[in-house]
């Protein structure tokens, strides 16, 4: 969402996409309005486009409203007077200073740079337009404070410089493409880490900091916040790159020549990746294959094991990812969603459903009742966690039935399956590069040596050998 949008929440789009400016009518006004709230369209379903629009109908509402206000009849027309902009930060002003320049075509040029002919239009463009006269020293200034589309003409509208908060915003708006494309659901969450990023941020350096202002001692005492409220290594330094990105953007969107201080900072994990996560053993991989927790469940264990994928992938599967189930090539693709996103761009891949994982899907169809023809479509095979948060739930539930079962193990959890099935795939020999694509750690160009089917078949092989001796397909869920 633009900065713009996200400070003047009256901007909604309708069910067929098309942007329209409502704002509701304060109670004591409605009298003298003689109506309860203000809806226009802005007739177009382009986000920009709607955005340049709502500037002028929002300084005509702001001013007629301001006309109730001292109890002055409302006119038919509303004036063209200008908006007070009383709390809008120098960002704001600046995102909408651009935004009008853009919507009348008029480039962004500093008053030093100006001839006499364009400062002549200018000036006249500031009068017509804001009603703003130039000339007059007591009133010019208090009016072109108010006006920061009437600065930005001008040429005297000055670049600002982010605070952090504002930094997020500005990031936002820079990501807008984006987050139009999200899901709500999906969109909530992904602002929603980003924001808590930023809060902490804040909370560990304090707010009166700017993106120019940050140094890396500040980085540092980041990092000690987020020890300090038990982030593990990993989290910080996914909480870090959030950061990062976010401070980028705002030096480049406002040309700040500096360094940005998250550059090169490493944070340091005590932790040997030894001992992080261990592999299941092959006894421990036929105990989760037996889990039954539910029909879903028990199909997503063994999915996880005989494909050797990360469990949100496998639980955010669509029918239309499951590929030739009854053919002679079944294989899933792993993409983005409706429901999932992937992990990174490498992630994207096909994957080999061997006679076992093709087993367990049919199983799951009968058991679920599915007839053949609902499966299909961009449906959620497993309803339950094809969801928002649907694989933290997954995952809850898998490890609570481990650990009923005996593996008790704080290093072992469900992830630890796929770390069994990369060992296995690195005990039987598989070269690398193969076994980085089958789980989504290589370029999915990798597979394009080998041409899809050979590499299907490639895959297949190598994925045969690593489960044939680390699990056997059990006789009952």
């Amino acid at each position: 969402m633009a900065l713009w949008f996200a400070r003047m929440p009256y901007i909604t789009r309708s069910r067929h996409g098309v942007w329209k400016y409502r704002r509701v009518i304060p109670e004591p006004l409605r009298a003298l309005a003689g109506k309860r709230e203000i809806v226009q369209s802005l007739n177009t379903k382009d986000e920009q486009e709607a955005e340049a629009r709502s500037l002028r109908l929002h300084t005509e509402a702001e001013a007629w409203l301001k006309s109730l206000k001292s109890r002055q009849a409302p006119t038919t027309s509303l004036p063209h007077e200008l908006s007070d902009t009383t709390g809008h930060t120098s960002v704001d002003d600046w995102f909408r200073g651009t935004a009008f320049l853009a919507a009348t075509g008029l480039p962004l040029i500093s008053y030093g740079s100006m001839d006499h002919i364009e400062e002549d239009i200018r000036d006249h463009i500031v009068r017509e337009r804001f009603g703003i006269d130039i000339s007059n020293p007591e009133t010019r200034d208090e009016e072109l404070a108010r006006a920061p589309e009437a600065r930005a003409v001008l040429g005297i509208l000055k670049k600002p410089v982010p605070t952090l908060k504002e930094a997020l915003a500005v990031y936002l708006r820079a990501r807008k493409g984006e987050l139009s494309g999200m899901p709500p659901i999906k969109r909530r969450k992904w602002e929603l880490e980003k924001r808590r990023a930023i809060d902490y941020f804040v909370d560990a350096v304090g707010e009166e900091h700017t993106v120019a202002t940050l140094r890396v001692d500040d980085v540092r005492t980041f990092e000690e916040f987020l020890r300090t409220k038990g982030l593990a290594p990993a989290s910080i330094r996914k909480t870090f790159k959030l950061v990062r990105a976010i401070i980028e953007v705002s030096l480049r969107e406002f040309d700040i020549q500096r360094r940005n201080p998250f550059e090169r900072y490493t944070v340091a994990d005590p932790t040997p990746n030894r001992e992080k996560r261990l592999p299941l053993t092959a006894d421990e991989i036929s105990v989760f294959l037996i889990l039954s927790v539910n029909i879903e469940l028990g199909t997503i264990a063994r999915l996880l094991v005989f494909t050797g994928a990360r469990l949100d992938e496998i639980c955010g599967l669509g029918w239309n990812d499951v590929r030739d189930l009854s053919g002679p090539k079944p294989f899933i693709e792993i993409r983005p969603q409706e429901f999932r996103g992937v992990k990174t761009h490498s992630s994207r891949r096909v994957v080999p459903l061997l006679p076992e994982a093709v087993a367990a899907l049919n199983t799951y169809l009968q058991a679920a009742r599915i007839a053949p023809g609902e499966a299909k479509g961009n449906i959620p095979v497993f309803p339950r966690y094809g969801r928002d948060n649907g694989s933290a739930a997954a995952s809850a539930a898998l490890s609570k039935a481990i650990r009923a079962r005996g593996i008790t193990d704080p290093k072992k959890t469900t992830h630890s399956v796929r770390h069994a099935v990369k060992q296995a795939l690195r005990d039987c020999g598989c070269p690398k590069p193969i076994s980085d694509y089958i789980q989504g750690h290589a370029s999915p160009n990798v597979a394009e040596s080998y041409g899809l089917g050979v590499a299907l078949d490639t895959m297949t092989e190598w994925l045969s050998k690593a489960t044939l001796k680390l699990a056997t397909m059990p006789d009952r869920p």
